[in-house]
């Protein structure tokens, strides 16, 4: 998804400067959601088991 909106952020042509703002919010959302469900969520469920692990 984030190759899709590239070539928006990388071209010229007429509406440009108003089309780059939204490829940054797209590339810079999509890059955010990938790490936090990649490596944050699953952190943060090891973490909540762990603590459950010890106490029972």
């Amino acid at each position: 998804m984030r190759a899709l909106t590239l070539p928006i952020l990388l071209g010229s042509g007429l509406g440009n400067q108003l089309q780059r703002s939204m490829a940054l919010a797209l590339i810079g959302g999509m890059t955010l959601g990938t790490f936090v469900s990649l490596y944050f969520i699953p952190l943060a469920y090891w973490y909540i088991y762990r603590k459950q692990g010890e106490r029972g």
